[in-house]
């Protein structure tokens, strides 16, 4: 169990220290392999909701119009996908609803985790400084004076 905790804190902890470009361009990576095996488990079992994961980590580790960029990606993927691998004459009604369904629930992760991100940002700065003054509060100081003996060394 401690190995699953460490792989998945290294993955993260590698998002950070990417560039926005190389984070997208995981988000895409993670989309295509989403595709790839939904077609591999054809059509009785679908994994739309992955879909997700590539939006949560673009909106995050990007911005919101990032996020937002992803799911119309998904969405011509998605369109290209159905009209070629499945017979274009019979892309029912139910394919458009789950069509539609998935990128409205990909644009609300998008917008929420955007939201999100934002307000966790200013309660991080929040939390370190006086709110009256603007000036660090005692965390933020020892914060502060740790990071600088650390360099320092």
């Amino acid at each position: 169990m401690r190995n699953k905790e460490l792989s998945v804190k290294t993955i993260f902890s590698r998002l950070e220290k990417e560039t926005k470009h190389a984070r997208f361009l995981f988000s895409l990576l993670l989309v295509v392999i989403v595709f790839i095996i939904d077609h591999l488990l054809g059509r009785q079992i679908r994994t739309s909701i992955l879909l997700m994961l590539p939006v949560v980590i673009a909106s995050w580790y990007g911005s919101t119009r990032t996020g937002i960029f992803l799911c119309f990606v998904i969405s011509v993927i998605w369109i290209i996908y159905y009209m070629s691998f499945i017979n274009a004459d019979s892309f029912e009604t139910n394919n458009w609803w789950n069509f539609g369904i998935v990128i409205i629930s990909c644009l609300i992760v998008s917008t929420t985790v955007g939201n999100f991100k934002k307000a966790y940002l200013f309660e991080e700065n929040a939390a370190d400084t006086d709110k009256l003054t603007g000036l660090s509060n005692l965390r933020g100081f020892y914060e502060k004076l740790t990071e600088e003996s650390r360099r320092a060394k």
